[in-house]
C-alpha cells in the first residue's frame, strides 16, 4: 500500500525493506532528518542510512555508539 500512495519512492523504500532495515534504524534516519534540515526528506535519509551501512552500522544501537564515538572524537 506504501508504495502505491509514493510511486517516485519505490526504489528507496524496496531497497530498505529487501535489506531488512529495521523500523527503529528508519526512525532514527528519520529523526536525524528532522534534526539536520528542519523537514522530512526520504533522499537525505537515504544518504543517513548508505552511509550507514557502508560503515558497517545495522542497528540504532550502533548509531548511538557511532554518535558517541564522533562526539568523544570532537572533544579531543
Amino acid at each position: 500500500i506504501l508504495l502505491e500512495i509514493i510511486p517516485n519512492k519505490k526504489n528507496k523504500l524496496q531497497k530498505w525493506i529487501e535489506l531488512k532495515i529495521s523500523i527503529e534504524l528508519l526512525t532514527k534516519a528519520y529523526e536525524i532528518t528532522l534534526e539536520n534540515i528542519g523537514k522530512a526528506s526520504l533522499a537525505y535519509m537515504s544518504k543517513i542510512i548508505d552511509n550507514w551501512l557502508s560503515s558497517g552500522i545495522k542497528t540504532a544501537e550502533d548509531v548511538e555508539k557511532s554518535q558517541e564515538q564522533y562526539k568523544n572524537k570532537q572533544k579531543l
